[in-house]
């Protein structure tokens, strides 16, 4: 493919999300969800309402008891389980997610926290903490991200089209802070400032000679230990009720950050990051859902920490390229664009489906030159784990060309 052909299809490709993520609602006849209220609440169905007859003695008083719930402030989901990880194999992982309501539920988005700790007994222990507060009115968002990682994982190089022969296990340990506070300026718009520290350390790369040429003369090497510390400005609109499984609404997010030359010994650097979602929902009594995601990472300066340039699946909260390998490509450059169709199975919510399809681009590195687009495709099963913060159990599997796994959750990807 020569270079105006890329840049037609890269057009293309841009122009169609942009429509997509635009669009006015009545062309899709785009309905407002009604099943949110309390009343319908008590209709639809969950894990809990099933389980209760085993063991739960008095089920009358139970139901008089859980009719109050959902004007409760605070939900409790809990998932012990085995699951494909990010980085490929299997893990042991206890998804806790906590939603809960800073204010008038009518006003105000519901917040979440989610705390996701696994291993895969093969050395690598992961210890996230993530979090999405609304304060009353929605005046304020709050958004966080704490972790630690001991994180052997592969990686090939830079760019798109790396070989799989360039594959070399890299062994870091990681330590991430990230938050950032946004206040509300018009409706659903907010805009606001944040504090971002990445500590990568004992880094230590195995030898391949495919893989440390594909660096040059970017990289003569991967220093053992790497430090980005800076703030960014973020300008976002949210129009969701609820972030971990839209009925409908916008979301569109842009970021910059940046990394001044006195807090970073090696140089500064600067970082954007733009996110855009769209919720098309079909139906006033049932989840019939449409939603797109198109996402854009770049990063720019004198010198940037090769674990910390845009790389497959390291987005924020490892949400993109379900069907790659984690880390599989990385370059200076990415562009990401995703679809995915939601819908109810029963007709009382407990069990759905999912379609979904991505593709994504990595550029040459120190280029606008997007030589090869990867995409992949799969499907899922969704299980109502609490219906009152609409919270699923995610079941999911994904494939490409070059690589396939599954994938066990709480709460949508996107």
């Amino acid at each position: 493919m020569n270079r105006n052909s890329q840049r037609r299809l890269l057009s293309k490709i841009v122009l169609t999300a942009f429509w997509m993520l635009s669009a006015n609602s009545f062309v899709f006849a785009q309905k407002k969800p009604v099943f949110t209220n309390a009343d319908t609440l008590i209709n639809q169905k969950d894990i809990v309402d099933y389980l209760k007859p085993i063991f739960i003695k008095d089920t009358v008083k139970y139901n008089q008891r859980r009719k109050g719930i959902s004007d409760r402030r605070v939900y409790y989901s809990l998932l012990p389980s085995t699951t494909g990880v990010p980085g490929g194999g299997s893990a042991l992982v206890t998804s806790t997610n906590i939603s809960f309501y800073m204010g008038d539920r009518k006003k105000t988005t519901l917040s979440e926290l989610y705390f996701t700790p696994y291993t895969n007994f093969q050395g690598r222990y992961v210890f996230p903490l993530r979090s999405n507060i609304w304060l009353n009115g929605n005046s304020w968002n709050l958004l966080g991200d704490l972790r630690f990682l001991i994180y052997p994982q592969k990686s090939w190089g830079l760019g798109s089209n790396t070989p799989d022969e360039n594959g070399t296990l890299i062994n870091y340990n990681y330590f991430r802070f990230y938050e950032t506070a946004l206040k509300k300026i018009a409706p659903n718009l907010f805009a606001g400032f944040g504090v971002n520290f990445d500590h990568h350390s004992s880094i230590h790369a195995e030898p391949n000679q495919g893989f440390f040429e594909s660096l040059k003369p970017f990289y003569d090497t991967l220093n053992p230990t790497s430090y980005s510390t800076g703030y960014n400005l973020t300008l976002q609109f949210d129009s969701r009720k609820f972030t971990n499984n839209p009925l409908g609404g916008m979301f569109l997010s842009a970021s910059f950050r940046t990394n001044p030359s006195f807090l970073n010994k090696t140089g500064s650097w600067n970082q954007w990051i733009f996110d855009a979602r769209k919720y098309y929902s079909f139906s006033n009594s049932m989840q019939n859902v449409l939603a797109f995601w198109a996402y854009h990472w770049r990063v720019g300066g004198e010198y940037i920490p090769y674990l910390d340039l845009p790389s497959t699946a390291w987005d924020p909260y490892a949400r993109t390229s379900r069907g790659f390998y984690q880390g599989r490509y990385r370059s200076d450059k990415h562009w990401y664009f995703e679809s995915e169709y939601r819908r109810d199975i029963t007709k009382n919510g407990l069990l759905g489906f999912v379609l979904f399809a991505n593709i994504a681009s990595f550029s040459d590195f120190k280029s606008s030159n997007f030589a090869r687009w990867n995409a992949a495709a799969g499907g899922g099963i969704r299980l109502k784990l609490n219906k009152f913060s609409r919270t699923n159990i995610v079941f999911d599997y994904a494939f490409s060309k070059e690589y396939q796994t599954y994938y066990l959750n709480i709460g949508e990807t996107f």
